[in-house]
């Protein structure tokens, strides 16, 4: 709730760092052994280095939203905010795809990959979808299969 990120070294229990870009609290955090990312009501995503707190890249998506759900694979992640699902190349902070940019969707409320294919779950008027795409043949905007 503070807007900061503790890092302790589990084994001696001892502070390492307090990592404090963010503008609002962060609600949202995931990990590889070389990114660790966190995302904020902010409307940003950050990258940072997990051995050193070093912050690498901030990642605003293209229309400012709260970001509401990230998901880290290899260099690459997944970012929902708003309606809008967006694929961002964390080593140079660049949109790759724009997967789903659609006015009719409410909310994307969470987004996972995994290799090749993506799922997200979006919120619409008449209830929830789930949308796959198979970021190997499909990625640009307007490729959700349903």
């Amino acid at each position: 709730m503070d807007n900061t990120i503790h890092m302790w070294d589990l084994s001696s229990g001892q502070a390492l760092n307090v990592l404090t870009d963010h503008t609002s609290m962060i609600g949202l955090l995931d990990i590889s052994s070389s990114h660790l990312l966190s995302g904020s009501p902010d409307s940003t995503m950050r990258v940072w280095n997990p051995d050193t707190g070093a912050l690498k890249t901030i990642i605003t998506p293209r229309k400012q939203a709260t970001v509401s759900s990230i998901h880290l694979e290899g260099n690459r992640v997944a970012v929902a905010s708003g309606h809008r699902l967006e694929m961002w190349d964390i080593d140079y902070g660049r949109l790759v795809a724009a997967l789903l940019d659609g006015d009719d969707a409410l909310v994307v409320w969470q987004v996972m990959t995994e290799g090749r294919w993506c799922v997200a779950a979006v919120g619409y008027e008449a209830g929830n979808k789930l949308h796959f795409w198979d970021l190997e043949t499909t990625p640009v905007a307007g490729s959700a299969q349903e």
